[in-house]
């Protein structure tokens, strides 16, 4: 399998990263980005460890607004999960 690269501006991130990216974008642990891309946490750890570099962004959630700064991801396709236990007014 040939490895996809994504270019911004300054950043280069290959497709593993892009989809962890997403993933966290869409408020997804990254045991369970692991278990929607059938590989193990440790490799979406890394993977995730990996984009925060590129991205030169301090935690997960910064790299998340760098992706959408850089246009690495649609704000189109927000997906904002509701917090367990709060309801919509």
């Amino acid at each position: 399998m040939r490895a996809v690269t994504v270019t911004a501006p300054g950043v280069r991130i290959f497709g593993a990263e892009l989809r962890v990216l997403q993933g966290l974008a869409e408020g997804l642990t990254l045991a369970q980005i692991a278990r929607r891309h059938c590989v193990s946490p440790e490799t979406v750890r890394t993977q995730a460890v990996t984009m925060r570099r590129r991205l030169n962004a301090r935690t997960s959630p910064h790299a998340v607004a760098r992706g959408y700064e850089l246009g690495l991801l649609d704000a189109g396709d927000r997906s904002v999960p509701v917090a367990a236990g709060s309801e919509a007014a």
